[in-house]
């Protein structure tokens, strides 16, 4: 077994990362002190006693996650979590379960060796290149503004040319919660190059976790969690990212343009003003496309959150032609509640 972050062996001939590298005791400080101080009910100490206590404890921190990274298994004690749904806007019904996220609440110290492991795994894919290009969201430099800049940018260059954009806004429904273990400790595997301790150790964190929802004072009783990665987590979010990013490749298979920013897509692409029937199909035929692909991988798009726009400038306007019986038919099997002619101008 290769004994770097980065297999460079002969056996090995596409990267791979075999196992994550041993911490000092300053990589745990320097994590613990930069950590924000939230709380946890299962939190042992206050945080910020581990925080001004982190040189006398980061010692005996770090030997315990080292040797969780060298026998390849996250604390077991570490995987429990409290649940406490939050609204995920305001003014909405709280008799709908639909409308509440469920954030995991992790001990303090779980989350520091998720912070280390996230760094390590963000490097080898970053080094490799295997991160999607277009995926904002949980990476340094791809924020918001960076999702909005590319996508606002593209389509009024097409649109200053003479061209005509369609954007469709894609949205999955409770993401998160629906990845699957079993089908994702394989894609690690095959598709990212984990291997060995490395992907034992990932294998563990996503296994065989608990939780207890905490609400109105009450408290649920243990139960195991069969599927997804915990929100509020540190390395959810990027697992998740890695799990859904063979939807980038079925975009450019049908030639479309894309950018994500965590479970939102925005498809688009721009045509000549005669051409937008033929857009338009092969658009619908990339989103039918993708939603076969989630439902093989146990997700699903969310059809409230589905919305077409057509993008163009009031004096191009007229130039959209209806849409045919057998486009809309299709597009109301895979959005029965989106709207496809709305129109976006641009100036």
């Amino acid at each position: 077994m290769c004994r770097s972050l980065y297999c460079t062996c002969s056996l090995c001939p596409t990267p791979c990362m075999c196992e994550f590298l041993p911490i000092t005791t300053e990589d745990v400080i320097k994590v613990i002190v930069s950590s924000p101080a939230k709380q946890c009910s299962l939190d042992i100490l206050p945080t910020w006693l581990m925080k001004e206590a982190a040189p006398l404890l980061a010692p005996f921190i770090a030997r315990m996650f080292n040797q969780s990274f060298a026998i390849g298994r996250f604390p077991s004690k570490w995987k429990h979590a409290i649940v406490k749904p939050l609204l995920k806007k305001a003014g909405t019904e709280e008799s709908s379960p639909a409308n509440f996220r469920p954030v995991s609440n992790l001990t303090f110290v779980s989350k520091v060796l998720e912070r280390i492991a996230n760094h390590q795994l963000t490097e080898y894919l970053s080094e490799s290149r295997l991160l999607p290009r277009f995926q904002s969201a949980y990476r340094r430099g791809h924020s918001t503004e960076t999702a909005l800049l590319k996508v606002f940018s593209d389509v009024v260059n097409a649109i200053d040319s003479g061209q005509l954009a369609l954007l469709s806004l894609l949205d999955m429904s409770a993401a998160f919660d629906t990845v699957d273990h079993d089908i994702f400790i394989q894609r690690l595997s095959r598709s990212f190059g984990i291997k060995d301790r490395a992907l034992s150790w990932l294998e563990s964190y996503i296994k065989g976790r608990t939780q207890s929802v905490h609400l109105a004072g009450e408290e649920t009783p243990p139960r195991l969690v069969t599927c997804g990665v915990p929100q509020g987590s540190v390395l959810g979010p990027l697992l998740f990212v890695l799990y859904t990013a063979d939807v980038e490749r079925i975009i450019e298979v049908h030639g479309l343009l894309h950018h994500c920013y965590a479970d939102d897509t925005q498809l688009y692409f721009f045509c000549e003003p005669s051409q937008t029937a033929e857009l338009k199909q092969r658009v619908l035929l990339c989103i039918e496309r993708i939603s076969e692909w989630m439902t093989s991988n146990r997700l699903k798009l969310s059809p409230a959150k589905t919305e077409f726009l057509w993008c163009t400038t009031l004096r191009r306007g007229h130039l959209l032609a209806a849409p045919s019986p057998l486009v809309m038919q299709k597009f109301a099997q895979l959005t029965p509640s989106a709207t496809l002619e709305s129109t976006l101008t641009a100036v």
